[in-house]
């Protein structure tokens, strides 16, 4: 899965690709275009994770941040399986 698409009262947005060296891209339902990343985030994090166990240091990024963000994708794709119903994190 490389997009994503979050339906909510007041509209949607959607971002395709949502994770990528290139760049997040998306739009939302009143017509906006979010623009790429220009400073390609993803590829800054994991050149600064692998520069982190290189070094032996704390990444700028805590791997407790991405485990809350798998968490709340993998709760809006279960609200997405069941019709937009209210997934507690």
């Amino acid at each position: 899965m490389n997009y994503l698409n979050v339906d909510c009262t007041d509209g949607w947005y959607r971002l395709e690709p949502m994770q990528s060296y290139s760049g997040v891209q998306g739009e939302t339902s009143d017509g906006t275009q979010l623009p790429p990343d220009p400073n390609h985030q993803q590829a800054r994090q994991m050149d600064d994770n692998a520069l982190a166990i290189k070094e032996k240091r704390q990444p700028i990024v805590p791997g407790i941040d991405g485990l809350t963000d798998i968490r709340i994708v993998k709760a809006i794709q279960e609200s997405s399986r069941n019709n937009g119903a209210r997934i507690e994190l």
